[in-house]
Parts: C-alpha cells; sequence; structure tokens
C-alpha cells in the first residue's frame, strides 16, 4: 500500500462538493470563498522566478510537481492545460452566450461548469500531484492564461475523504452576513470588496444555476445554459469588472438584476461608498491587490498540512523522460536536456550540442562518450504560468546505444559556442548527473495496455477495466529474490465512484521476449480500473531493494510526445580530463548472490 496518501470510497465526495479537509475553525473554508462564481485562488504578482544551483537528482516529488507546473504534463506527456486553450470559450458558436473554460477552472464551484472542470481534471492526479494541488494549480492556470498575475503555487494539499463544513456566502444573502463570512475567513471589509472584484473579474452566472438571477434563456435546447456575464471582457483578466460599475455600464447580474434581493456586488462593491473600487480601477493595483489577497486565500489549508515553499522552475535539468531503453534488442540511454529561457533568446541550434557520458563498468577513465548534435530540438512552449512568464523551453533529445558491460556512470551536456571560444558545459553544477542504477530498466517498447472485454451499449459506461504487460530488464549478473510493481492510480470518475487503485504484481522471468545483451527480461500481467496509473518497480536481492519509481504505462513506447525520443546516435570517443567517482557495482557482495552465467 502506498503511505504517500490512502483512499477509499468515501475520497470521492469532494468531488461532489470540493473542500479540503476539516480546519480546527469549523466555520472557515479550507480551499475556497465562493460567491456565485468568486474563487478565491491565490495569485502573488511576484518577478517570474527559477531555481538556480539545483541538483539533480532531488526529491522526485518536488520534480514531478514541477514538471507538472511548468511543462503540464503527466508522467507520460498527456497535456493537462490544452482545455484552456487560449482563454477560449466553453461552446464556441457565436450566437450562444457562454463562459470560458478558464472561468469555471478559476470557480469549480457549482453546476455544469465544476461538472466539466472535473471531467477535465480527472485524470491527472497522481501519488505525486494530489486532486487538492490539481485545483489550485488549475486555477493558477486560468489566471495565467486570461492575462492575470503569476500564481507562484505551494503545494503540498492533502485530498479529504468528505465534505467540510458549508460556509459560502450566497447572493441573497444580506451585506452583514457576507461582511461576518469574510472575518471569519480572515479578511476585513476593504478585502471583502477586492476579493469580489477580483473573482468577478471573468466569466458570468449561469441561467441553469441561478434561473431567478439571470433572465435570458438559451434559444438553443441542445446547450443547456446562458452565462450573463460579469463584464464585457468576460475571457480577460482586468479591471472592466470595476470601471464599467463606476461608469454605469455595467450588465453584471449581481449589481443590475431584477431580482434586488440578488444585488449581492452592488451591496458589497458600495459598501464603503466606492472607495476601494475607485482604488481598483488602476489596473496595476488590481492586479496587485488581487495577487496578494488570493495568494491569502490559497495558502488556507487545514491545521497540520505543511505547504512547500513556491514550486519554481529549474533552469536547467536532464528531461523526466531520462532512462535507460530497449530498442530493437539493443539498450540505449534516452535523455532530453531541458533549458528554460526567455522567449526573446535566440534558440540555439541543436548541431551546437553534444551529449557525453562516462563508463560505469571498465578502465576507460581518460576518455569519455559522446553523441554530438540533436538535429531534434524543439521549443516548448510549456505551460501557461510558463508562458505568461515570458519564458520556454529548449529541449535536446538524445538517445545513445549503450554496452551492457559498460552501461553509463554520469553524463553532461556541451554547447559549442563557435569561434575558438571554450564550450559551455551543462554538468550539475560541476558534479555531472548521476545515473543512480542501471539494475532494473523499464522496458516500454516491449510493455502494452488494452482493454478486458468490450464497451456495453447504453448512454452509462461501467469503469473502464484495463489490461497491462508490462515488461522490465534485469542486469544478468544478478540473481534476483523477487521482482515486482506497484500500480498506483489516483485518478476518480465521479458518475462511477470506483475505488483507486493500488496494486502489487510480482514478475517472472520471459526467455520468450527477445534477447538482449547484458540483460535478463521479466515481465508481468495485471488488470486494473484507473485512466492513468503510474508504475513502481522494485528488485529485491536477499533484502536489498532496487526502485525505478513513477514510471508512465506504456502502448508500446515511453511518452506520448513522440518528440523526446530522438533517434539513436552515433558515438564516438572524446578525451575527458577528470575522472568522475566511481559508482558502486549493481550486485552486492557475497558473489553466492550473483549469477553465474
Amino acid at each position: 500500500m502506498d503511505q504517500d496518501r490512502q483512499f477509499n470510497n468515501q475520497s470521492l465526495k469532494k468531488f461532489e462538493f470540493p473542500h479540503i479537509a476539516p480546519v480546527s475553525n469549523p466555520v472557515q473554508q479550507t480551499f475556497m470563498l465562493r460567491l456565485v462564481g468568486l474563487l478565491t485562488l491565490s495569485v502573488h504578482l511576484l518577478p517570474f522566478s527559477q531555481v538556480f544551483g539545483y541538483k539533480w537528482p532531488g526529491d522526485p516529488r518536488h520534480e514531478a510537481l514541477e514538471k507538472f507546473i511548468y511543462e503540464g504534463t503527466r508522467p507520460d506527456a498527456i497535456d493537462f492545460f490544452s482545455a484552456l486553450g487560449n482563454c477560449r470559450f466553453r461552446i464556441t458558436p457565436p450566437e450562444v452566450q457562454a463562459t470560458t473554460v478558464a472561468a469555471t477552472w478559476l470557480r469549480f464551484n457549482i453546476g455544469n461548469g465544476l461538472k466539466l472542470t472535473q471531467i477535465e481534471y480527472r485524470d491527472f492526479p497522481t501519488k505525486y500531484v494530489s486532486n487538492a494541488d490539481i485545483i489550485a494549480i488549475g486555477a493558477a492556470a486560468a489566471v495565467a492564461t486570461c492575462g492575470g498575475p503569476l500564481i507562484p503555487l505551494r503545494t503540498g494539499r492533502i485530498d479529504a475523504e468528505s465534505a467540510g463544513k458549508h460556509g459560502v456566502p450566497e447572493p441573497k444573502q444580506d451585506l452583514q452576513t457576507h461582511t461576518e463570512k469574510f472575518r471569519l475567513q480572515g479578511f476585513n471589509s476593504t478585502e471583502m470588496i477586492e476579493l469580489v472584484a477580483c473573482g468577478h473579474t471573468m466569466g458570468g452566472v449561469e441561467s441553469a444555476d441561478f434561473p431567478l438571477i439571470v433572465d435570458i434563456r438559451p434559444t438553443d435546447p441542445s446547450f443547456p445554459s446562458v452565462s450573463a456575464p460579469f463584464d464585457n471582457t468576460t475571457n480577460i483578466f482586468d479591471t472592466s469588472v470595476v470601471t464599467q460599475y463606476l461608469n454605469g455600464t455595467t450588465q453584471n447580474p449581481l449589481v443590475v438584476s431584477n431580482n434586488v434581493t440578488a444585488r449581492s456586488d452592488l451591496r458589497i462593491f458600495n459598501s464603503d461608498g466606492n472607495v476601494t473600487m475607485h482604488k481598483l480601477s488602476d489596473p496595476v493595483v488590481f492586479q496587485n491587490r488581487c495577487a496578494v489577497l488570493l495568494g491569502r486565500m490559497i495558502d488556507t489549508v487545514p491545521a497540520g498540512v505543511q505547504l512547500s515553499a513556491p514550486i519554481e522552475v529549474i533552469p536547467e535539468i536532464p528531461h523526466a523522460s531520462t532512462s535507460f531503453q530497449i530498442v530493437n534488442k539493443q539498450v540505449t540511454f534516452l535523455t532530453s536536456l531541458r533549458l528554460a529561457k526567455p522567449i526573446s533568446d535566440p534558440f540555439v541550434s541543436g548541431s551546437q550540442i553534444s551529449f557525453h557520458w562516462c563508463d560505469r563498468y571498465g578502465s576507460n577513465a581518460g576518455f569519455s562518450n559522446r553523441v554530438k548534435g540533436s538535429p531534434e530540438a524543439f521549443r516548448l512552449s510549456g505551460s501557461p504560468m510558463l508562458i505568461r512568464s515570458g519564458r520556454d523551453f529548449r529541449v535536446y533529445p538524445f538517445q545513445a546505444p549503450i554496452q551492457a558491460s559498460r552501461s553509463v556512470s554520469r553524463f553532461w551536456w556541451e554547447i559549442d559556442q563557435g569561434n575558438g571560444r571554450n564550450s559551455i558545459k551543462i554538468d550539475n553544477e560541476g558534479e555531472q548527473y548521476p545515473v543512480v542504477q542501471d539494475e532494473i530498466i523499464y522496458a516500454p517498447t516491449l510493455s502494452n495496455i488494452g482493454i478486458v472485454g468490450s464497451f456495453p451499449p447504453g448512454p452509462i459506461q461501467p469503469p473502464i477495466k484495463r489490461w497491462l504487460f508490462a515488461v522490465v530488464g534485469i542486469r544478468k549478473e544478478i540473481r534476483p529474490t523477487k521482482v515486482y510493481l506497484e500500480l498506483l492510480d489516483y485518478t476518480f470518475i465521479p458518475i462511477h465512484k470506483t475505488t483507486l487503485t493500488n496494486i502489487t504484481q510480482e514478475f517472472s522471468r520471459n526467455t520468450t521476449l527477445p534477447h538482449t545483451p547484458g540483460y535478463n527480461l521479466y515481465s508481468a500481467y495485471v488488470e486494473y480500473f484507473g485512466q492513468a496509473p503510474t508504475l513502481d518497480f522494485t528488485l529485491e536481492v536477499n533484502g536489498r531493494k532496487t526502485t525505478l519509481p513513477y514510471q508512465p504505462v506504456s502502448i508500446g513506447h515511453l511518452l506520448m510526445d513522440h518528440r523526446f525520443i530522438a533517434s539513436i546516435g552515433r558515438v564516438d570517443r572524446v578525451p575527458y580530463d577528470r575522472r568522475p567517482p566511481k559508482p558502486p557495482k549493481p550486485c552486492p557482495r557475497p558473489a553466492a548472490l550473483c549469477s553465474t552465467h
């Protein structure tokens, strides 16, 4: 059982009415304060920052979160943020008055918008990325996509197993009630005005959810609702909700609705004689105040939950796909150099980048191995947060053939500046990037997944059962006591409320698979429910464990994004003037633990 996070059926209740686990103050909301579309999620208006001096490999949870936040993908490279588009509307026909995907991601509070957002979120939680953190990350992306301030994201929120106490302000409540509800959240009356304005700069009120507030109705029965916008720039995070209120042109239904009791925005905005609203009409003030106050809200978590420091982008790092592979009976080493750079910086040609590594075994101390050039180099736009920061990723994929008798100890990259200048080394702050182990390797090209049975007829489908055939290689000199996988799936389908998956399955030696020099191949078959599991592979030799964690399931290749999988390059030997520390041998002593053939 994975100890990072344990679930049962009750854990899915949070998606029917989303909360984080209860806090010590029973009235206080732990994650969101909502007021007909106000989701108070964190955005700090700070200059974009990045980590300098990062040593790889670091904490695997941190690296998984950094990848998810800035690349925007889960372990198999499926994109999380694609639904947002360029702050696109949920319904594309221009004659339909609709809200944006970003607005529903920011609110995540009621009705069809909540259901659609759940569908868009459900395939992305993992053992390192909680559902609660995904809600925060999605809100941050929604703000960034539509031109709002950057959101330094702290992580570590814990998923609730049941709903917390309901304390959401409602439009029909009076000003005194609203003021008290905000006070219980730690906000004074001025901050209440600011928070409502910040939350209502995008989107609107849905007729399906609030028919007594929104008078208009959809003319096309195929569309369930019409959105009455808070301002006329519903897909932009800006001051229009403020300025249109002040100049009397607003159509905000919570200001001008025929249902006078529902004019909650009017009561709140005017509660200090519009003093605060006049201040917020300055775009700089508006962005800054939204950043500060929404930041306070998102960082309100249950007692005992410790959030991380803000997750910052790592400027240079081996991509998460870095690994040994088996390609056409050949062991290879697959990696990509990922650089975060200002978008305006020129793109360094892949022909200028060389990949270097040292042997793990043998006596070739004075030389290193090199693959020169990355012809498949590309730009990666990354997540809305990275784009909003004015940066992108430059990715330089490599794949090198490897002899198991030599393997890989450490690796680095060199950038040729030309004109006789010294090359620039990308080498883990001078320590080079270590290959932790080569004893157990994943073979995605020999692995696969599929669906058990067929889809039955009917509008409501039962949970889909899938099968997995996984293959790993174990160095031939090792005599395993046990080889097994742990399949972990944290995704959810609200309709079915199936239990989340945690399966352990042993491997067995499989001599029918293609011969791979230096490795014996083992396979395992498992059936499971889930949308996006990850795999932890473990090799045991008389109590000593070697683990290859957090691997994606394979459909015959490692990643859905083939840009990270380079063609196999040509290796040459080059002089090397520094001998790296010699890593331990893969097989423990005494020799009786190792195979003799």
